[in-house]
C-alpha cells in the first residue's frame, strides 16, 4: 500500500513538546478541511452540474476536499523546485 504524503506538521511544534504533537493537523487535512469549507459554502449552481452540497454525498465532498489537497501539496513542490 503506497504512503500518502501528508505534507508534514501545519502547525510544527518544538521537538520537547510532544504532547502537543499529538493534536496537530498536517497540511493535508488543513488543506482539506479548507476544501470542504469552500466547496459546502459555494452557492453557486450550474443546470448542468449543479453544486457540491445538492450532488455529492457526504463522502463524495469528503473525498473531493483530500483530492484538492493533494493537488495543493503537488503544486507546493513545484513551486518548490522553481
Amino acid at each position: 500500500m503506497a504512503t500518502i504524503d501528508d505534507g508534514g506538521p501545519a502547525y510544527p511544534v518544538a521537538e520537547d513538546d510532544k504532547s502537543a504533537a499529538d493534536f496537530t493537523w498536517t497540511k493535508r487535512e488543513l488543506y482539506a478541511m479548507a476544501a470542504m469549507q469552500g466547496m459546502l459554502a459555494y452557492s453557486y449552481c450550474s443546470p448542468a452540474t449543479g453544486n457540491y452540497n445538492e450532488n455529492c454525498s457526504v463522502d463524495g465532498v469528503a473525498a473531493h476536499a483530500f483530492k484538492y489537497a493533494d493537488a495543493m501539496l503537488r503544486a507546493s513542490k513545484l513551486e518548490a523546485t522553481q
